[in-house]
């Protein structure tokens, strides 16, 4: 999918527009639970559907950048990653509650929201799977630097996610 960032003509709030290459269609079954989801921690899917034969989500639009930009500013001290990672552990529970396996999570996908207080929200659920099991087979999709040893082999599950976040 192509990004791009949008202003609402109304109020003049800024959205991310994800519009997906012809052809290609979002999990709509993973995007209705998501929009269900707190927000705490996890991007709000503002609207999406289709128009024209494109698929597209409207976003929410995390001004500060990724948790990576952050990371590139400078050391984190302790307190600082304890809060992080809290604040990660909580949004991974969150969505697994939901039977949702993000299945990329990386500094790359993790949106910063507001940076006092840091408030860190979970995106991009491109691959996401829903899962009721243990572990599941799925495609090989992801970033392999982050990914589980099993995520190697197409197996993925609730615990791919805890080795990402590691």
């Amino acid at each position: 999918a192509d990004l791009f960032i949008i202003q609402s003509m109304a109020d003049k709030q800024k959205y991310v527009l994800k519009l997906y290459r012809r052809g290609l269609k979002p999990k709509s079954d993973v995007i209705e639970i998501l929009r269900a989801c707190s927000r705490e921690h996890v991007i709000e899917i503002v609207n999406w559907g289709e128009s024209e034969g494109l698929w597209f989500e409207i976003l929410e639009y995390g001004k500060h950048g990724t948790l990576r930009d952050m990371f590139r500013k400078g050391p984190v001290k302790d307190a600082q990653m304890l809060s992080i990672v809290r604040d990660l552990l909580s949004s991974i529970e969150h969505i697994h509650s939901r039977k949702i396996v993000h299945r990329d999570l990386k500094p790359e996908n993790i949106l910063v929201r507001t940076l006092k207080p840091l408030d860190l929200m979970l995106a991009d659920f491109g691959i996401a799977s829903l899962s009721d099991a243990t572990q599941h087979f799925t495609t090989k999709s992801r970033t392999i630097t982050y990914g589980a040893p099993e995520a190697a082999a197409g197996a993925v599950g609730n615990a791919s996610d805890y080795w990402s976040l590691g």
